[in-house]
C-alpha cells in the first residue's frame, strides 16, 4: 500500500513545483498539501473503502482549486501593474501551466475512482457532471453521461439531462457563452433509446415532444433572421403541421393510452409555443374520441379552453400597453373581461356537450363546480353563468341526485341570493334521504343564514338521532347544535347536556371546522359554556364539568394551535370567574384542581405555559 501511495504522490511533484515557483503556494503550504493528500490516499486504499472518504477528498481538492484560482489571478494582476502589459502564461503543449490543471485532473480521477467502486449511486454521476460544467471541462460531459446511462438506464432524469446537453449545450452563467449543443440528431437518439427502455415514462415522452417543438421554433427563428424568401414553400407544412411532434404524441398515447392528465401535459406545452393550432386540434380530438365517457376528460378540456382564453386576453392587454393597437380617443376605456366575453363562451359549450353525452351525477357535480369557479374568477358575466346553471339544474333528474350534488347546488343558490330555493332543494332531498347527515348540516346552515335558528336546532336534533356515536360527524353535529342553542338562548341545563356528550366523545374524535353557529371546536364550546354561567354555583359546576368530570383537559397532544389558544382563554376565564366567587372549601379545592389540570394540559406542548401556571399556583398557595 505504501508503494502505491508514494507512486501516486510522485505524480504531483512537477505540478506542485510549478505552483511553488510561481509563488501561488509557499513551501509550508506545499508540505501541508502533500501531507493531506497522503492521508487521503491511505484512506482510499484500505481494505473496505468508504464513499465518504472519496467525497471528503474531492471536497478538499475543490476548495484548494478555488484558492489556487484566486491567488493566480492576484499574481497576474500584480505583474500586469508592474510591467504595464499582460504577462504571457507559461505553456505546456500549448495548454495552461501544468500546475493550473493538475487539481482539476485529480478531481476528475477521484470521481472516476469513486464511481467505479459505488456504481449504484446516481448522485455521483450528477456531481461529476456538475463539476465538469463548473470547471469548463465540457469535453468530458459526453463521456460522463454515457457511462451514467450505461449503469442507470432506468433513471429518467439522466436521459433528459443528457439529451438537453446534446441539443441546448451548456450556458456559462458568468459569461453567457454556450458550449456544446446544437445536435438534434444526438438528442433524438438519446430520447429514443431512453423510450425503448422506459416506454411508459410520461416525463420522457413529454420532454421528447418539447424537444421537437423547440427544434421547429429554432428553424423558424433561423428563417426569420436570414430573411429567406417565400420560394421555400416546401418547408411550410413542416412548420405549420408539425409532423414530427405529432408522431411523437401518437406514439406516446399508444404507449400510455388511458391517462387524460398525460395528454393534457402536451396541450400545456403547446401553449408555450407559437403556431401550434393544428397539433392542439389533434390532441383535443384524440381526447374527445378516447375519453368521451370520463368526466375528468371533459373538465380537462374545459380548463384548457379557459386557460387559453386567459392567455389571449393577457396578450391583448400587453399589445395595448406596447402600442400595437393605438387608441387615439382619450375617452376610450378598454372593456373588461366580463364585458368582452358575452354570449355562450366555448367553455360552457363544452360543458353543455358533456352533460348531454354523460348525464351522470359525477358529471353534473364537476360541471357545477367548474361553472362556479368561472363565476368566482369573473371570467364571464353573471347572466351567462346563471343561464347555464339554470339549464344544468333543470336537466338533473331527481333520482340521480347525490348528497355532494345537492350540497354544491345549494351552495350555488346561496351564492346568488336564493336561500329559500336552496332550503327547499335540501328539504326535498332529505325527504327521500332522511339519514343523510351532511345534508342536514347544510340545511341547518341555510336556516341560520335565513335567521331561522329554531328550525336549525330542530333539524340538528333530528340529525343527531341518526348519526352513530363513533361517526366523525357526531361531534360536528353536537358542536353545531351547541352553537345553535347558544344563539337561541336555551337554558343552561340543556347546554350542559349537550356539552357532556361533546366532552365524552372528544378524546376519540376532535374535529376543527368552519362552524355555521360560531362554535368550531370542543375548547370553544367549553369557553362559551363557562361564559354563559352567571352565579357562583353555575361557575363552579361549569369548571368541574370541564376540568374534573372529563378527560379532555388531560393532555394537549393531538390538539391544534387554535384549540390550545382557546384553552388558554378558558383557564384564564375560569381563574378570573372563580376568584370572584365566594370563598369556601369547595372553591379552594377547585382552584387546586384547576391549576393541576392547566399544568398537566400544557406540559407536553407548551412548557412555558405550564411553568407559568405552576408559578401562579405557588403564589396562590402562599397567599
Amino acid at each position: 500500500m505504501a508503494e502505491q501511495v508514494q507512486s501516486a504522490l510522485d505524480k504531483f511533484v512537477a505540478p506542485l513545483k510549478d505552483l511553488l515557483d510561481r509563488g501561488v503556494f509557499s513551501e509550508e503550504e506545499i508540505k501541508t498539501i502533500v501531507s493531506r493528500r497522503r492521508e487521503h490516499e491511505y484512506l482510499l486504499r484500505r481494505r473496505v473503502a468508504r464513499q465518504a472518504d472519496f467525497l471528503r477528498y474531492i471536497e478538499d481538492e475543490m476548495t484548494l482549486e478555488k484558492l489556487r484560482k484566486l491567488r493566480t489571478k492576484r499574481i497576474n494582476q500584480r505583474q500586469e501593474r508592474k510591467k504595464g502589459e499582460k504577462v504571457p502564461e507559461r505553456k505546456r503543449n500549448g495548454g495552461l501551466p501544468v500546475g493550473d490543471v493538475h487539481i482539476i485532473q485529480l478531481i476528475h480521477l477521484l470521481f472516476v475512482r469513486v464511481i467505479r467502486k459505488f456504481r449504484s449511486d446516481v448522485s455521483l454521476h450528477l456531481q461529476h457532471a456538475a463539476f465538469a460544467k463548473e470547471s469548463k471541462s465540457y469535453n468530458k460531459l459526453n463521456t460522463i453521461y454515457t457511462e451514467a446511462l450505461q449503469v442507470h438506464p432506468r433513471n429518467i432524469g439522466l436521459w433528459i439531462e443528457a439529451a438537453s446537453y446534446e441539443f441546448f449545450g451548456y450556458t456559462n452563467p458568468d459569461t453567457g457563452e454556450v458550449y456544446g449543443g446544437g445536435s438534434i440528431q444526438g438528442a433524438r437518439v438519446l430520447m429514443q433509446r431512453g423510450l425503448r427502455i422506459n416506454a411508459t415514462s410520461q416525463d420522457l415522452w413529454v420532454q421528447y415532444f418539447c424537444l421537437e417543438l423547440h427544434y421547429i421554433q429554432k428553424l423558424r427563428g433561423r428563417r426569420e433572421i436570414l430573411q429567406l424568401s417565400s420560394q421555400e414553400e416546401t418547408e411550410e407544412p413542416f412548420f405549420a403541421d408539425a409532423p414530427i411532434p405529432t408522431i411523437v404524441y401518437k406514439n406516446a398515447i399508444n404507449s400510455i393510452p388511458s391517462d387524460v392528465a398525460f395528454r393534457m401535459k402536451f396541450l400545456d406545452l403547446c401553449s408555450s409555443f407559437p403556431q401550434t393550432d393544428k397539433i392542439e386540434k389533434c390532441i383535443t380530438t384524440s381526447i374527445e374520441a378516447d375519453f368521451s365517457d370520463q368526466p375528468e376528460a371533459w373538465i380537462a378540456r374545459a380548463m384548457y379552453v379557459v386557460e387559453k382564453e386567459k392567455s389571449q386576453t393577457k396578450n391583448e392587454e400587453l399589445d395595448m400597453e406596447k402600442g400595437f393597437l393605438v387608441v387615439e380617443d382619450e375617452t376610450y376605456q378598454q372593456p373588461s373581461k366580463r364585458q368582452r366575453i358575452n354570449g355562450t363562451p366555448p367553455v360552457l359549450k363544452i360543458l353543455n356537450e358533456a352533460i348531454k353525452a354523460l348525464p351522470i351525477p359525477d358529471m353534473y357535480l364537476r360541471a357545477i363546480k367548474f361553472a362556479r369557479q368561472c363565476m368566482n374568477q369573473n371570467l364571464y358575466t353573471d347572466e351567462v353563468i346563471q343561464q347555464f346553471m339554470e339549464t344544468l339544474l333543470g336537466e338533473i333528474e331527481f333520482n340521480t341526485l347525490t348528497c355532494e350534488l345537492v350540497l354544491e347546488q345549494s351552495e350555488y343558490l346561496k351564492s346568488i341570493g336564493k336561500v329559500e330555493k336552496a332550503i327547499q332543494c335540501v328539504k326535498d332531498f332529505l325527504l327521500s334521504n332522511p339519514l343523510d347527515v351532511p345534508a342536514s348540516l347544510q340545511l341547518a346552515k341555510l336556516f341560520k343564514i335565513n335567521t331561522e335558528v329554531p328550525e336549525a336546532t330542530i333539524e340538528l336534533r333530528r340529525s343527531l338521532k341518526h348519526v352513530p356515536v363513533n361517526d366523525p360527524l357526531c361531534v360536528k353535529v353536537l358542536l353545531e347544535l351547541f352553537g345553535a342553542m347558544m344563539s337561541s338562548e336555551c337554558r343552561l341545563v340543556e347546554l350542559k347536556s349537550v356539552l357532556e356528550k361533546i366532552l365524552l366523545l372528544a378524546p376519540n374524535n376532535n374535529p376543527t371546522f368552519k362552524p355555521a353557529f360560531g362554535v368550531g371546536s370542543v375548547a370553544e364550546a367549553c369557553l362559551c359554556y363557562l361564559q354563559k354561567s352567571a352565579d357562583d354555583q353555575e361557575i363552579k359546576n361549569a369548571i368541574c364539568l370541564v376540568a374534573e368530570s372529563s378527560t379532555y383537559c388531560d393532555c394537549a397532544r393531538d390538539k391544534s394551535d387554535e384549540e390550545i389558544q382557546m384553552m388558554v382563554s378558558f383557564f384564564d376565564e375560569a381563574f378570573n370567574k372563580l376568584s370572584a366567587t365566594e370563598s369556601d372549601k369547595r372553591r379552594n379545592r377547585i382552584f387546586h384542581r384547576l391549576f393541576d389540570k392547566a399544568i398537566q394540559f400544557f406540559k407536553a406542548c407548551a412548557p412555558e405555559l405550564s411553568d407559568m401556571y405552576c408559578e401562579r399556583k405557588n403564589e396562590y398557595v402562599h397567599s
